[in-house]
């Protein structure tokens, strides 16, 4: 829903932004969901895929870019019981 003083664009363009950092931290948390590699390997590519397909979708609708949107960087997450780090 949009916020007062939103047009759609907006609001969609916002809607785009969250989804953006949902697949980035779901990307960051794939080595803590499993051991199996190939597993591991598969969630970080859907959320690859599902990163740029929003980027597209953003750039499409010629959102406004944000001050704020360089992405923290953050320290990675500890792999999952019994992983082999890589």
């Amino acid at each position: 829903m949009a916020a007062p003083g939103e047009s759609g664009s907006d609001a969609e363009c916002a809607d785009i932004r969250v989804q953006l950092k949902d697949a980035q931290e779901a990307r960051r948390e794939a080595p803590t969901t499993s051991t199996n590699p190939d597993i591991v390997s598969a969630a970080q590519g859907k959320a690859d895929k599902r990163i740029e397909d929003l980027r597209q979708r953003y750039d499409a609708l010629d959102c406004p870019e944000e001050a704020t949107q360089t992405p923290a960087k953050e320290p990675p997450l500890q792999p999952a019981p019994g992983a082999v780090n890589r």
